[in-house]
């Protein structure tokens, strides 16, 4: 603002002499200076002429001329002088418009102490006022609105002022205004059209609205302006005293915790315009909590929360869903709850893939088995589906006795039959033979026999049948080195293939090996079918006899599923050897160019093969293995095979025939046993001692690598499927 303008024309002091004056404003008086005297303070009642070209000011006998560039400055000095006030800082707030110096000094002059100015708006109507030191002039009128009052005000250019004061809520009517008997037109884009519902509200309830126009504060002037705002309103709104300690960070207090909760459901959605820190938030949060655990306000901030984003990290979303439904559990929801945790369990690698893997088989998969690990056991914690839960922990933790006793005291079913084959010496002292399902399968059923994870395709069978199977025994020297099984040699195991050929609806030939280490059950695909299964199995002298009815149907059993489902069967020992025989032929033909599992490190390698046959649907093995297996992504356009990926084919076909087996033995002692009996491999005498199952499964070599690999994972996948809803489906 300026305070001094020189002026034209002389002083005629006493002495003769003379100098061009100055006007000054000093201590809000007027004050005319000159090079010799000083002249008091412009009193009594000077007059001041507009003109065209220059103002005239006849100041106690003085008449000086005001050069055009200076008229407003001059005006402005008269004006200051007469409001007498310092003028207003810059104003600032959603409904405040720029204002000149003399408006602001006019609007310190005119508020009363302790109102506070809300809305400053230019209009686009004239209205003419008198002053009493200068001419009548058309000046525009302007909307000013405090918590106190509404007014038009005309302010002269001299000081002048007349106001109107506005009774009755505005309405627009043809782009013009009116409330009562005034009239006015504002700018197209002006906000009175958002204020002029708030314009005669109450005190609070304008404060409130400017706040809310105000939020967020973009720049540290608005931050004040609105600080300032905040601070009027908590006299009279706990809530605005809630927000100025968050927006200041103190903590907030029992009346502003008070107040939060008042607002229930709807505290996130009152506290996001203002853009809080998310420290703020999560002390409030705490707060509110800690004042009431139940807190509808402290869940909905805790909703709003999570819906801000999610954490990279899988183990970080999952303590987060884990705390959430925590939460909603005090609050009282147990379905949102549960469904939060499942909901996570949804995306993570289907339980099921972890019967092809041995574990710390890739990253992501170890990973997704910690996760599900901890949202299960939150759900045990929780009290949500506990007995579901504790099955789910079962089946990822088969070969646990703890997972599993766990599940045996909540719910009981078949849980306390895997810990019975889990203890020492079970397999070799347990005398149970359960008669398992005797009724044929629907073909729904059938369907279930297979792996999930292996469903829907034949893709696995023909990698199997082309790159590794073995070529069936030429019929007229088996029969020379084996023979028939008859009912009459062989009553129990003629009964046994019988229920489990009339279950699976799949016929066969069944040949009994002879001579020493006759060991094993072989399916081929000849004719109906052709079964060869070990001598020493029906030898009661042998360790390796399949002492009961239910050890027996297995054996028939799993070997009759890999007919029924059509596996062209071959054994791990011969994936190996096929794959090395065949080299690259048989995988030209087999392979496309998605990957079947992944990079499958168990050790020994074949390498990269590398395909260009377009295998058409790739079951849903591949998709899971590209998603949740690979440690390293494949090549794009190139087709990859590995020892590892051919292996986990053949365990997909092996998984389902032992899931037929188990559902004909009706219990997994016997399956096991069985399994391990008909494994060939000297696993079965170790159990006549009565050795430890578990540690034995799970024994490893120096290269930390698992000695007894297939078998861990068979016994795992069998232990788990008969913890499962689609056994209990079958085995009815």
């Amino acid at each position: 603002m300026t305070d001094d303008v020189a002026l034209r024309g002389q002083l005629a002091p006493q002495d003769g002499g003379g100098e061009d004056p100055r006007l000054r404003l000093v201590d809000g008086e007027l004050v005319l200076e000159a090079a010799h005297r000083q002249v008091a303070a412009l009193v009594g009642e000077p007059r001041y002429q507009f003109g065209r070209l220059w103002d005239q000011a006849d100041l106690r006998g003085v008449s000086l001329t005001v050069p055009a560039r200076e008229t407003d400055a001059v005006r402005g000095l008269i004006a200051r002088a007469r409001l007498g006030a310092e003028a207003l800082p810059a104003l600032v707030g959603p409904f405040l418009e720029e204002a000149s110096a003399v408006e602001r000094v006019f609007l310190a002059s005119w508020l009363h102490p302790g109102e506070r100015l809300l809305g400053y708006l230019a209009t686009e109507t004239e209205r003419p006022i008198t002053s009493t030191l200068g001419p009548e002039v058309e000046v525009p009128l302007r909307l000013v609105w405090t918590d106190r009052r509404a007014e038009l005000v005309a302010l002269h250019p001299l000081g002048d002022v007349a106001t109107w004061a506005i009774d009755e809520t505005p309405r627009a009517t043809g782009g013009r205004w009116r409330a009562g008997v005034l009239r006015w037109k504002m700018p197209k884009k002006s906000a009175l059209k958002a204020l002029a519902p708030h314009l005669l509200a109450s005190r609070a309830e304008r404060l409130r609205f400017v706040v809310d126009a105000s939020r967020p504060p973009s720049t540290p002037a608005e931050r004040e302006a609105v600080m300032a705002l905040l601070a009027d309103l908590a006299h009279e709104s706990p809530v605005a005293e809630l927000e100025r300690q968050l927006l200041v960070g103190e903590e907030p207090s029992g009346a502003s915790v008070a107040a939060a909760e008042g607002l229930g459901d709807a505290l996130p959605a009152h506290l996001e315009p203002w853009g809080l820190p998310a420290a703020a938030t999560a002390t409030l949060e705490a707060a509110l909590r800690a004042s009431d655990d139940a807190s509808a306000a402290a869940l909905a901030l805790h909703r709003a929360r999570r819906a801000r984003g999610e954490a990279p990290a899988l183990e970080s979303r999952v303590a987060a869903d884990v705390a959430f439904a925590e939460h909603l559990v005090v609050a009282g929801d147990h379905d949102e709850a549960r469904a939060v945790l499942d909901e996570r369990l949804a995306t993570l690698a289907p339980l099921e893939l972890d019967d092809l893997l041995p574990p710390g088989t890739g990253r992501r998969m170890a990973q997704d088995r910690a996760a599900r690990a901890a949202l299960l056991e939150a759900r045990v914690r929780l009290g949500l589906g506990v007995a579901e839960a504790l099955g789910e922990l079962a089946r990822q933790r088969p070969l646990q006795v703890e997972a599993v006793e766990r599940y045996a005291a909540e719910a009981g079913r078949g849980a306390a039959r895997v810990v019975t084959l889990l203890d020492r010496g079970a397999l070799a002292t347990d005398t149970l033979d359960p008669a398992g399902r005797t009724t044929p399968l629907a073909p729904d059923e059938v369907e279930l026999l297979r792996h999930p994870v292996g469903r829907g395709s034949a893709f696995l069978g023909m990698i199997q049948s082309l790159v590794a199977s073995v070529q069936p025994p030429d019929t007229r020297l088996l029969r020379q080195y084996a023979s028939t099984l008859r009912a009459d040699d062989h009553p129990r195991a003629a009964a046994a293939y019988g229920t489990a050929s009339a279950v699976l609806g799949q016929r066969a030939e069944v040949f009994v090996s002879l001579g020493k280490r006759s060991v094993g059950a072989r399916a081929y695909e000849v004719g109906e079918g052709l079964i060869v299964l070990g001598g020493e199995h029906l030898d009661a002298r042998s360790p390796l006899h399949l002492g009961t009815d239910a050890e027996l149907r297995f054996a028939f059993g799993s070997e009759l599923a890999h007919l029924r489902l059509g596996h062209r069967l071959a054994t791990e020992d011969e994936v190996w050897a096929g794959l090395r025989s065949k080299g690259l032929t048989a995988a030209e033909l087999v392979l496309g160019v998605v990957p079947l599992l992944g990079r499958f490190p168990i050790g020994r390698r074949l390498g990269q093969i590398a395909g260009a046959v377009d295998a058409g649907k790739i079951d849903r093995a591949i998709e899971l293995g590209k998603r949740f297996v690979g440690d390293d992504a494949p090549i794009p356009g190139e087709a990859h095979v590995t020892e590892g990926r051919m292996l986990a084919a053949h365990r997909l076909m092996q998984l389902g025939a032992d899931r037929a087996g188990l559902m004909l033995a009706g219990d997994p002692v016997p399956a096991v046993r069985a399994m391990l009996r008909l494994d060939g491999n000297g696993s079965a005498p170790a159990f006549t001692q009565g050795a430890e199952l578990v540690p034995w499964l799970l024994e490893r070599d120096g290269e930390d690598t698992l000695v007894r690999e297939a078998l861990a994972i068979r016994v795992g996948a069998l232990v788990s499927f008969w913890l499962s809803d689609e056994y209990a489906a079958l085995a009815r």
